[in-house]
């Protein structure tokens, strides 16, 4: 049983995880915890902290986390089978993210709204409608002949995971590099993102990344993409990269979450025999 549950505050997460762990104990060992952004003022959790507990639930320590929006991109949990929205997605893409994460077969992702709200049932009827059109028009692009590259180079650097079968090259390399710079630490007035020096040929990320600039040489058109690749080999090599290449770290939001309402007991009360039809 892996689990991810969603929520828009701090405080819901905080109650939802004391409550878990008050009565699902009485029917079961699962555990429960809970991720939340680094300044959010109420318990301090250090990035270090939030890797361990993601780690934790790769390794089935714990069984469900309790997540604001920290946990919706990057998270690569083959095993998660549960994910739940227990506050309405704010956007399109954020619906789309969380559900992303039920990565195990015939894994299920639960809407929870409230009675009567018919806004957000609409809302959210429209993201679902959304996400079928994104998906028929991925797969008509999917099926449609790619004219080759003009250099070779891009079809012959490719760096592969032999245990997963995932690789990145030359083309797919920039986009990786950005996707792990974007989850290093970041704040409302910061953002970490690639510097690329043409003059050089050199790669700087930012100074939280542990890499040192990278220099390359070459064709002057494929620079940056050789320079990203090498990048991308060193992140895995070091463990910033996981086996499916995707960043292992998560993301550290510095801002203060707001408090508001809960509606944490109604949840329990819904959540409870889902848990229970589980157990039996």
């Amino acid at each position: 049983m892996r689990c991810i549950i969603f929520v828009q505050r701090v405080i819901t997460a905080i109650v939802l995880q004391d409550l878990l762990n008050t009565l699902l104990p009485k029917y079961n060992s699962w555990k429960t915890k809970f991720i939340a952004g680094h300044n959010f003022g109420l318990q301090n959790q250090s990035r270090k902290k939030q890797n361990e507990i993601v780690e934790e639930f790769r390794m089935g320590l714990v069984n469900i986390i309790v997540a604001t929006s920290i946990l919706e991109e990057g998270l690569d949990v083959q095993s998660c089978n549960l994910v739940i929205r227990f506050d309405p997605s704010p956007t399109v893409c954020s619906f789309i993210q969380s559900r992303g994460r039920a990565r195990m077969q015939n894994s299920d992702y639960i809407l929870m709204v409230k009675s009567g709200d018919s806004v957000t049932c609409s809302r959210l009827e429209k993201y679902l409608a959304s996400g079928h059109i994104m998906r028929k028009e991925s797969l008509r692009h999917s099926s449609l002949p790619c004219d080759p590259f003009e250099d070779d180079q891009f079809d012959e650097e490719t760096y592969c995971i032999a245990s997963t079968e995932a690789f990145v090259n030359l083309s797919s390399s920039i986009g990786l590099i950005h996707l792990y710079c974007s989850r290093l630490p970041a704040d409302g007035y910061f953002k970490p993102t690639p510097r690329w020096d043409k003059e050089t040929g050199t790669l700087y990320l930012p100074k939280s990344c542990p890499l040192q600039p990278i220099r390359v040489e070459g064709d002057k058109k494929s620079l940056r993409n050789i320079a990203c690749l090498e990048a991308c080999k060193q992140l895995h090599k070091i463990g910033a990269l996981t086996d499916n290449l995707v960043p292992a770290i998560v993301i550290e939001l510095a801002e203060v979450e707001e408090f508001g309402n809960l509606h944490a007991y109604s949840f329990l009360l819904l959540l409870l025999p889902f848990f229970l039809n589980i157990i039996s």
